[in-house]
């Protein structure tokens, strides 16, 4: 699996194709910066001597932290604004 198949299964669930064209385009602004950083992201991880599940793997692993972290930072502004 290359790295633009993974953009692709990526930009599939994301929508708007904003993540292709952060992949495609990368040095324009598309107007969406989580989907510029999906691409930066899996990018990043991206090894190209690994095996397809090493790479899938991984790219759940940066997605999943990532999306931890935005759950923590959200769940902190909720308090700050119940305070």
């Amino acid at each position: 699996m290359t790295l633009r198949d993974i953009i692709l299964r990526a930009d599939e669930v994301y929508g708007e194709q904003l993540v292709w064209l952060y992949f495609a385009k990368p040095n324009q602004d598309h107007g969406d910066g989580l989907a510029e950083f999906i691409v930066r992201e899996l990018s990043d991880v991206y090894a190209p001597t690994a095996s397809d599940e090493s790479r899938l793997y991984e790219a759940a692993r940066v997605m999943e932290k990532a999306g931890q972290q935005c759950q923590r930072l959200a769940a902190m502004f909720l308090e700050l604004a119940e305070k």
